[in-house]
């Protein structure tokens, strides 16, 4: 049943909900239909949705008759099987009392930018989701595995004054990123004790469970500023890291990174098949500076980051990395060294 489609027609609508039980979609269709009874029914979803993607361009009938869905279009008829609505899952309460108000490309950056440095581990099930706070005006969307942090922080449109704190599992979140498609609607939020709930737009409503217990208070090691820094294209740090981890340990991908005058140096930790050394050029500030980090880790944010000038900052060895895009506004993003 979790495989289907729930579908509602009402007298003026079409509700098409689907869900697994952690999250739960609903789209509500009012433009450019016409119906003649109402009914409720479930239907394959991926079998549905595969046929209609074949279909051409032109009106498409559909008729309930006892548990067989017809399909009319052009000169096509199907008949799909369909299951009592009976046997559906009890939904979540999807009407939303808004709490926060934003814009979906806005809430969809947030998600991008974050889910993927949470964790994989389920035993510490709180690093395997992804944080989100609203205080006051300000949203704060953040994953840790405990070895690495990203944080993007934007602007709220509206909040009642109400503060949200809850842990989003990764899947709901990588769910919304592709939901949300990084367009301008709007989307009304309401989280509850173990739910939250996303309003986007007139037509879209997404709910999903949220993880159990409390995220990691991580503001404090977040650096506020940088012994030594050092700014360098992307695309010459990103082929020099490819170039250097080929020669890197295959278990902790390690590599050395030195900010020195003018210049990035990247180290491959000796291995049995070789070694590598890279440089690139790099405005500086600060004095010479020397840490060992996963070089995955790296791979894996300048993938997320639009900028074309990456800025690396290091304070001390055993301190956190930081890595930015050049006026990249409230993106943070840290990598804990790895010990030599």
């Amino acid at each position: 049943m979790l495989n289907n489609f729930l579908i509602d027609v009402q007298s003026d609508k079409i509700i098409i909900t689907t869900t697994n039980l952690e999250h739960t979609l609903r789209i509500v269709i009012t433009d450019n239909i016409s119906i003649g009874a109402t009914g409720k029914t479930t239907v394959p979803a991926k079998l549905l949705a595969q046929y209609i993607a074949l279909l051409s361009d032109t009106d498409v009938s559909f008729e309930l008759s006892e548990h067989t869905l017809k399909i009319k279009a052009g000169r096509d008829k199907t008949e799909i099987m369909c299951i009592d609505p009976e046997e559906f899952p009890a939904l979540p309460d999807m009407d939303v009392q808004t709490q926060a108000r934003t814009v979906s490309h806005l809430l969809a950056e947030g998600f991008d930018r974050t889910s993927f440095a949470c964790s994989n581990d389920i035993a510490r099930a709180t690093l395997t989701g992804t944080s989100l706070i609203i205080e006051q005006s300000t949203a704060f969307v953040a994953a840790t595995d405990s070895y690495r942090l990203a944080e993007k922080q934007f602007q709220l449109e509206q909040t009642s004054g109400q503060d949200i704190k809850c842990i989003i599992p990764k899947k709901a979140a990588d769910e919304l990123i592709s939901i949300l498609s990084f367009d301008q609607q709007p989307v009304e939020i309401e989280a509850k004790t173990n739910q939250i709930t996303f309003q986007i737009g007139a037509s879209m409503t997404f709910a999903t469970r949220l993880i159990e217990g409390n995220f990691p208070a991580y503001k404090q090691i977040l650096p506020q500023s940088f012994n030594t820094t050092a700014n360098v294209s992307k695309s010459e740090l990103l082929t020099a890291i490819k170039k250097t981890a080929l020669f890197s340990e295959e278990l902790k991908k390690s590599i050395e990174l030195t900010i020195q005058e003018n210049m990035v140096s990247l180290n491959s930790v000796q291995s049995q098949v070789g070694h590598s050394e890279q440089a690139i050029d790099a405005i500086t500030d600060g004095r010479e500076n020397t840490t060992n980090i996963n070089s995955q880790y790296m791979l894996d944010v300048l993938g997320k980051i639009k900028s074309d000038e990456i800025m690396i900052g290091i304070n001390e060895p055993h301190l956190p990395v930081g890595v930015q895009g050049k006026d990249d506004q409230g993106f943070q993003y840290i990598i804990m060294p790895l010990k030599k």
